[in-house]
């Protein structure tokens, strides 16, 4: 089966899969975007090519590639980083599985964008929750920084299009902590009180959001000054 891009761990009769990818996130940081990616089995898996645009739903060229592990039924992590991007731009990455015999599979698309104050997505535990939820930061209060956790629960669609996003009072959103496909975990990200321009927000009231699916739930932030 396929959601977003994304082959999830469903097989076509006894048709083995070419790559059973369990989780693809991109980490943007200072000037620099890593991709990671975690493969649960390969099969006749040559190698990984990595693609970018600057649009969703733009055109994707290949930017590096990654060797595959040919034959595989053990989990194998992966990773890729991108120094050719600018701060405050967001890029689009694709990751697509080449076998033996030259044919692609393409995986994702998820969105990163870099900032001189990067954030990443960190997961916690990997036993899957069983609802989604965004919890209550901590510190909060804060300066400089706050750190939200937040839960993906396991689902008929495996992998999930998640979005964490900070925004003000009146609704106009400051900040994008992350944008992109997240496995069934209890992960965290970090908030350092910038937003989407790397210039520090005014202390006051904040909120941040977890959108994914049907689902959206916020909390709310205090940064102190």
């Amino acid at each position: 089966m396929t959601v977003d891009g994304i082959r999830i761990g469903t097989s076509w009769g006894d048709a083995p899969l070419p790559v059973e990818l369990s989780s693809f996130t991109a980490a943007a940081g200072n000037g620099v975007v890593t991709l990671r990616w975690v493969t649960q089995s390969e099969v006749n898996n040559e190698r990984f090519d990595v693609l970018r645009a600057q649009e969703r739903n733009g055109v994707y060229q290949v930017i590096g590639s990654r060797p595959g592990q040919g034959n595989s039924n053990a989990p194998t992590p992966y990773s890729f980083t991108d120094n050719l991007v600018a701060n405050g731009s967001t890029y689009w990455y694709k990751i697509a599985d080449v076998d033996v015999n030259g044919v692609r599979t393409e995986h994702g698309p998820v969105s990163a964008t870099p900032q001189a104050a990067g954030t990443e997505i960190i997961t916690l535990n990997s036993d899957a929750p069983a609802n989604f939820k965004i919890y209550p930061a901590y510190p909060n209060p804060f300066n400089p920084s706050t750190n939200l956790k937040f839960d993906i629960p396991a689902g008929s669609q495996g992998l999930q299009d998640v979005k964490v996003e900070i925004y003000n009072t009146i609704g106009q959103k400051i900040r994008t902590l992350f944008e992109g496909i997240a496995e069934p975990a209890t992960h965290s990200l970090a908030w350092d009180g910038a937003d989407d321009n790397g210039q520090i927000v005014p202390g006051g009231v904040y909120f941040a959001v977890l959108t994914t699916g049907h689902f959206r739930e916020s909390v709310k932030l205090t940064l102190v000054k």
